[in-house]
């Protein structure tokens, strides 16, 4: 097929094979879409996928989209935004938290109905001791993650096209790993944290 642009950049003509021929007889811009265009296809008389197909496919598209993005730049800043765009769906941070500060709330609410005379100290110390606990299920948490990631980083490399050199993958795993750490630092264990030092505050 052969495109022939105008001087200012759109479409003349277009040839599709030795007789096909197509040229352009208007061009309007700033004309509204019709919103039928971004209506996505009718579904009738097509199957259901069964679950475990549907997250069949989900994951190899997740897996083609990280192998393109590492065969396209494996820098830092790239694997920052895999892990971070992973962290967010998979486990929702934010959510977590809420649902970590309603819990709380309930918990202290229970203990000061139930301890009505105990001192400040006490309560500060059943924080610390729930604080302690909680941070220990997001150690346990990010081993999980780093796992899932890890068998994620090795799905990619092996539909690479072209295998990688060891030193290469070696190199991206690394990184890989301590983005990872770094992403929980910020998305969970540091909100954590912040739920707990700001109830002692109180």
């Amino acid at each position: 097929m052969d495109i022939e642009l105008r001087e200012d950049g759109f479409i003349e003509r277009v040839k599709a094979g030795a007789a096909a021929t197509m040229t352009a007889q208007r061009v309007e811009i700033d004309v509204p879409l019709d919103d039928a265009l971004f209506e996505p296809p009718p579904r009738e008389g097509l199957p259901d996928l069964p679950p475990n197909a549907r997250e069949d496919l989900a994951r190899t598209l997740e897996d083609a989209y990280r192998r393109w993005a590492l065969e396209t730049d494996p820098g830092n800043r790239t694997l920052e935004t895999l892990v971070e765009a992973d962290v967010q769906r998979l486990y929702e941070p934010a959510k977590m938290v809420g649902i970590l500060k309603e819990s709380l709330d309930k918990s202290l609410e229970t203990w000061k109905t139930e301890n009505t005379d105990a001192k400040k100290e006490l309560l500060t110390e059943k924080l610390r001791v729930d604080k302690g606990k909680t941070l220990g299920s997001v150690e346990v948490m990010e081993k999980e993650i780093q796992g899932t990631f890890d068998r994620a980083l090795d799905r990619s490399f092996r539909g690479m096209p072209i295998p990688p050199s060891r030193a290469f993958m070696r190199d991206v795993a690394r990184r890989w790993r301590e983005t990872t750490a770094r992403v929980v630092q910020r998305r969970l264990r540091e909100p954590f944290e912040k739920v707990f030092d700001d109830k002692m505050r109180e």
